[in-house]
């Protein structure tokens, strides 16, 4: 975590986060498909989780190109790689 994106969990957040961990149950990760021996992130904790989602900072790789296929890669130098990213911040 990079301590300078972190901000404090307003009161109302984290009821809101008791109320949607309660209402959603497993539901809120079990509704995805994930490979056997995966297990999402704060499933033991819903409301984590729930506030990972929608309230704190997250980087996620959402496209990537220049990259070679899994069944040729190696360890080279490529020309270029391009990635999308997808950054949401937390309101201050």
């Amino acid at each position: 975590m990079c301590p300078e994106l972190a901000v404090e969990t307003p009161d109302h957040k984290m009821e809101e986060a008791k109320f949607m961990a309660a209402l959603s149950g497993d539901e809120m990760y079990k509704k995805y498909h994930l490979c056997d021996c995966v297990d999402p992130l704060h499933h033991e904790n819903l409301e984590e989780m729930y506030l990972n989602n929608v309230w704190r900072a997250n980087l996620a790789i959402t496209g990537a190109a220049g990259l070679p296929d899994i069944a040729i890669a190696g360890n080279v130098i490529r020309s270029g790689t391009s990635l999308r990213l997808s950054c949401i911040l937390s309101p201050i």
